[in-house]
């Protein structure tokens, strides 16, 4: 069996940095990002476009890591959601996916992507929506 350490790594970063802040709680008492037992996750990935090769792969991997943390126990006992945006391959799309994926669907982390510049793209988004929101997942 292959092992994806870059994935599995990838993934266990951005749980760490969900953990000691950047969450939003959510008024159900789950600890933020989802319902009862589930944390979202947001991905932005160039899925279409002229990255499309390497996103779709990154996207795979990730996939795989989320279902191989989640068959472990999950983070703190919770189930992680993924919710994937495409970026399109373009410049501009990032800050669109990853303000959506923060401010409509409540993702506590986001995970992505291949291309630098469009990680750069929506670093300080992240960095902004950190530094606004700095709480932290309640403990089982």
């Amino acid at each position: 069996m292959k092992k994806l350490h870059g994935p599995f790594l990838w993934i266990g970063s951005a749980c760490a940095l969900f953990l000691f802040g950047g969450c939003n709680k959510s008024s159900d008492g789950s600890g933020g990002g989802g319902g009862r037992g589930t944390i979202k996750v947001g991905e932005f990935a160039s899925l279409t476009g002229k990255e499309a090769t390497f996103g779709t792969s990154s996207h795979e991997g990730t996939q795989l890591a989320i279902e191989e943390i989640n068959a472990a126990g999950g983070v703190l006992g919770k189930k992680l959601q993924l919710l994937t945006e495409d970026d399109l391959s373009k410049a501009g799309e990032p800050a669109t996916v990853v303000n959506k994926l923060i401010s409509r669907d409540g993702v506590v982390a986001v995970l992505g992507e291949v291309a630098s510049s469009r990680s750069l793209e929506a670093a300080p988004i992240c960095q902004q929506q950190n530094s606004n929101d700095l709480t932290l997942l309640d403990q089982p």
